[in-house]
């Protein structure tokens, strides 16, 4: 029985991340991956359960790595500022692939138990930091009063969502971020925007 071939998990995983972000899932075939990571087949499914085994994996990893990324902002500033923060650091990170995790739930839907696990727990989160920045907001005055928290923090996800899908056509992102953060703020109050700089929120 000849060895096993050698290979670094994570360069296989960068490699499939490429093809799967680029392709999706349905459009990756066994024979891409294999040509793509530089793995046979045998190792492909010893290794990683196969195309589906794989797949996991890299969601995995891509939110592990962008959840954190993104997420990280909320832990460093709060209310307006931290929104504000967020869709910032979006604004610099969009990729003309889309978002990964958007391109499955759009491919896949549910039809995944652990796809949807998974895309489940990063939103939830998501949506939990937009609520408490809100709250934060709304105590400090850099965010309307007359909005519910959590019901707002869903439509900010829906908004996120649908930024992502439009990255993917080329649309310009920017202008929709600004109009965001803009219904957002209270009127009466000074943050920063989207581009980072100060302004009075109505006057975008």
């Amino acid at each position: 029985m000849g060895r096993p071939a050698k290979y670094d998990e994570d360069t296989v995983v960068a490699s499939a991340m490429d093809q799967f972000w680029a392709a999706g899932f349905n459009g990756s075939s066994v024979d891409a991956l294999v040509e793509g990571t530089g793995l046979n087949k045998h190792s492909l499914y010893q290794a990683f359960g196969g195309k589906d085994g794989l797949f996991l994996r890299v969601l995995r990893e891509y939110l592990d790595i962008h959840s954190a990324a993104s997420l990280a902002v909320f832990s460093r500033k709060r209310g307006y500022e931290a929104l504000a923060g967020y869709f910032q650091g979006v604004l610099k990170k969009f990729d003309p692939r889309g978002c990964l995790v958007v391109n499955t739930a759009v491919e896949l839907g549910n039809t995944d138990p652990e796809c949807q696990r998974l895309m489940g727990g990063y939103y939830s989160q998501l949506a939990g930091c937009f609520a408490q920045a809100i709250k934060e907001g709304q105590e400090d005055g850099s965010i309307r009063g007359d909005i519910h928290p959590q019901d707002t923090a869903q439509w900010l996800l829906h908004a996120v969502q649908g930024l992502a899908v439009n990255a993917r056509l080329g649309a310009t992102q920017r202008p929709t971020a600004r109009s965001i953060l803009a219904l957002l703020a209270n009127s009466s109050a000074t943050a920063p925007d989207a581009h980072g700089h100060q302004h009075h929120p109505r006057g975008c």
